[in-house]
């Protein structure tokens, strides 16, 4: 699929936001961010780490190795949520222009995971 760097990339983000916000639910390894003593700052670990993710609520064990063609699946399964990515174009035509207003742009789903209960 073309949107899935786009997915790669919102994975990685969830991951690193969980490992700071959410480490008492989430055991990520290794972590996705490391902390650089020297500049006082966290970092990410390089692309296409691959990482164990722990949910302890649910006592499940997921590793992003397995989901390299659907990572917006595997975030769905981490987090429980719906999500979707939108991506940015230019209007294709008159109409379009009218119903966007004078922006002329227009987002179209790129990549969407529901999650039903």
């Amino acid at each position: 699929s073309d949107s899935i760097e786009a997915q790669e990339e919102y994975l990685e983000l969830l991951l690193q936001s969980l490992h700071r916000k959410y480490p008492h639910f989430f055991t990520i390894t290794p972590p996705p961010l490391l902390f650089d003593n020297e500049q006082k700052k966290f970092i990410p670990q390089p692309q296409n780490t691959e990482y164990k993710i722990y949910v302890k609520l649910t006592n499940t064990e997921y590793e992003t190795k397995d989901y390299k063609n659907c990572p917006l699946k595997l975030a769905t399964m981490i987090i429980q949520e719906d999500i979707c990515l939108m991506r940015e174009s230019a209007a294709i035509s008159e109409k379009q222009i009218k119903f966007e207003g004078p922006s002329k742009k227009i987002h179209s789903l790129s990549a969407a995971s529901v999650c039903f209960s």
